[in-house]
């Protein structure tokens, strides 16, 4: 017995000495479900939180699986380039959830190095679910030789994680704006197949609606017969773009013929943007049409079309189609065409008729919008926009006085107005510029400092030195007032010649782990607004600290009576902004975190104004829209309500937000 127990230290010792590098041998303790009881899963996270590389690379040598696969996943957030080859080092791991980890966070980092490393990787592994996530990532950083490199790849159609990763590539590709003939073919094979399934197509027929410069004119019969195959609703979604890079007449009667027929809004609303490949005179007819859609949606984007292919002929069609229309997003949209057009004096003595009368921030802003497209009612939106106490009005009417001073006719007016004597309306707009960087307001600093920094519009010699805006920026309240403070930082530096200064958002907001703890895995909440109620689940065990921010919102009280601020037909809602204008936040900011959930339909996500700045706001996103994933937090998704989030538009109120 003594000699056993001998054999037994010796082991002991053995194995403490070969696990050096290790920081921890403790088994995670997980209590009623909730892993971060766990401390050393808690300390990843926290390290993760605080980006601190150093402490958390020994992690990724930790004894036990889990802990590894924890750490890597958490350089997806991080992207610091430093863990590359750390990373790349774990694809000698014996355990598959931990290559898996290092494939994903690899595709996060934005180096050139990145490809070539994953390329030897996916030669080297055997197990299909892990190559899978390495092809999507050469998709996020791999060249155009490398695509045709992944697309000349013929996988067995029984493999399905193969197949799915190499349609992940395809679309990560197409995201960056990366295509070729060879991806194209390619991309046809996986939809024209019998054998592979419908989920796997969803993902190759976003590469057709996403890459921009896609050549698609021979295509027309092979996504005819994709979209009529009676696949998923999404892969209908993204062809409906796609018919709008075939301009055939073919394709024009077929995308006509969609908005005749009983589909789903969101095809029909990406019907509608792919009418603006075809002449107008050929479709106009059909999209006034969808302005009397009983699906609002359908009336925005229509009304939208005529702002952007719109023609002079039909200015005064678009003033009597919006007297006739009740959705007021429309008739703006409508107005705003037919100022654009038109530019006749009593088109914008309507629009400020409409504008006193109307008692809703939302569509008086949206009316003050309008009228960016003339440039003789500046003085009209000037006034409205200093005066208001509503900070939607002015931060539209700020952006509308800026459209106007980047409009092409601008140097001829102020000509005009000079030869007449009426005033230089080029030092009128700049005394006024000056005038709402003072005010301190973040939307109307965050507007004007963009534009300070137009090389075309010289306004360095209205401003002899950049005081004012140095003033500005020390009034600037961290985070809170980030995205003016970092407008204004660009435009310091454009102005004076200097090399831009980088901002990192502080980490000051640490991770609220007692009430982490105290949330379920599976922990719901009930939002309930003027349009019904809809159940969001929450992934507390993925996105912990953004998950905590909301819920300590929720016990707050902070999101009930807010506003839906934006809604974007067929992309998302969003609410969270404390002034309604899409500029408020809160005093403190919270880190980004990337896990390996993906954006579909009901997920709901963290708006940010880039990497580690999220605050308050969220949204909801209509239909899947992969290329947020890994750029946007999202920490939960709709499990009921889903129609009548499809019905929410802006000015509606989220009424309360409830813990379930």
């Amino acid at each position: 017995m003594r000699y056993l127990y001998i054999f037994l230290f010796s082991l002991l010792l053995f194995s403490c000495k070969n696990n050096s590098n290790s920081v921890s041998y403790q088994q995670p303790q997980v209590q009623d479900g909730n892993i971060f009881e766990d401390d050393i899963l808690k300390e990843i996270y926290t390290l993760k939180d605080e980006r601190n590389t150093v402490e958390l690379l020994p992690y990724l040598k930790e004894e036990i699986p889990h802990y590894r696969e924890i750490a890597a996943l958490s350089f997806a957030s991080i992207q610091d380039t430093a863990a590359i080859d750390a990373l790349v080092a774990l694809f000698r791991d014996k355990n598959t959830e931990v290559r898996l980890a290092a494939a994903f966070s690899l595709g996060q980092m934005k180096s050139s190095r990145v490809a070539p490393l994953l390329l030897h990787a996916f030669r080297q592994e055997k197990t299909s679910v892990v190559k899978q996530y390495i092809l999507e990532s050469i998709g996020k950083t791999g060249t155009q030789a490398d695509l045709n490199h992944i697309s000349n790849f013929d996988f067995d159609n029984s493999d399905l994680s193969l197949l799915r990763g190499q349609a992940w590539a395809l679309a990560r590709f197409a995201v960056r704006d990366i295509s070729s003939p060879t991806a194209t073919k390619r991309v046809f094979a996986i939809l024209n197949s019998t054998t592979i399934p419908e989920k796997i197509k969803v993902i190759a027929s976003y590469y057709l609606a996403r890459t921009e410069k896609l050549n698609l004119q021979n295509h027309f019969a092979d996504m005819k017969t994709a979209f009529l195959s009676g696949g998923f609703i999404y892969t209908r979604i993204n062809l409906a773009i796609a018919f709008g890079k075939v301009s055939t007449e073919e394709s024009k009667l077929f995308l006509l013929n969609i908005l005749n027929s009983d589909y789903d809004y969101r095809i029909k609303i990406n019907t509608i943007k792919s009418l603006q490949s075809f002449d107008y005179q050929e479709v106009k007819n059909i999209l006034f049409q969808q302005l009397r859609a009983p699906n609002p949606n359908l009336a925005i984007q229509a009304s939208s079309y005529f702002i952007k292919m719109g023609n002079s002929r039909d200015a005064e069609k678009y003033i009597s189609e919006a007297e006739e229309i009740s959705n007021w997003r429309a008739r703006s949209n409508l107005f705003a065409a037919a100022m654009k057009y038109g530019k006749s004096p009593t088109t914008a003595t309507l629009i400020k008729k409409y504008y006193e009368n109307s008692n809703d921030a939302y569509e008086k802003a949206a009316l003050l919008a309008a009228l960016k497209y003339d440039i003789h009612s500046h003085k009209f939106v000037a006034f409205e926009t200093f005066s208001t106490k509503n900070r939607v009005v002015a931060t539209y009417g700020i952006e509308a006085l800026v459209h106007m001073r980047r409009d092409n006719d601008f140097e001829k007016f102020n000509a005009n107005s000079i030869k007449k004597g009426t005033g230089n309306i080029e030092e009128e707009f700049s005394l006024m510029f000056k005038q709402a960087i003072n005010t301190g307001d973040v939307s109307m600093i965050g507007v004007v400092a963009a534009l300070l920094r137009d090389p075309k519009l010289n306004f360095h010699t209205f401003y002899k030195n950049t005081y004012f805006l140095t003033q500005a920026l020390h009034r600037c309240k961290l985070p809170q007032d980030l995205e003016a403070y970092m407008e204004l930082q660009k435009t310091i530096s454009y102005i004076n010649g200097s090399p831009e200064v980088e901002y990192s958002p502080p980490n000051d907001k640490l991770i609220d782990w007692e009430l982490v703890t105290s949330i379920a895995p599976d922990q719901t909440v009930t939002i309930k607004t003027t349009k019904g109620e809809f159940t969001v689940q929450l992934s507390v065990n993925t996105t912990p600290a953004t998950v905590a921010n909301f819920i300590r919102l929720v016990k707050d009280k902070f999101y009930n009576g807010l506003i839906i601020h934006r809604v974007v037909p067929n992309f998302v809602v969003q609410s969270g902004c404390v002034r309604g204008d899409g500029w408020g936040g809160l005093p403190h900011t919270i880190r980004s975190e990337f896990p390996l959930e993906r954006y579909t339909e009901g997920s709901i996500g963290m708006a940010s104004a880039g990497k580690d700045t999220e605050s308050s706001q969220w949204f909801i996103c209509h239909s899947p829209v992969p290329h947020l994933d890994g750029r946007y937090t999202v920490f939960g998704t709709v499990t009921a309500g889903m129609d009548n989030v499809h019905q929410l538009e802006v000015g509606d109120t989220i009424l309360k937000i409830e813990i379930d």
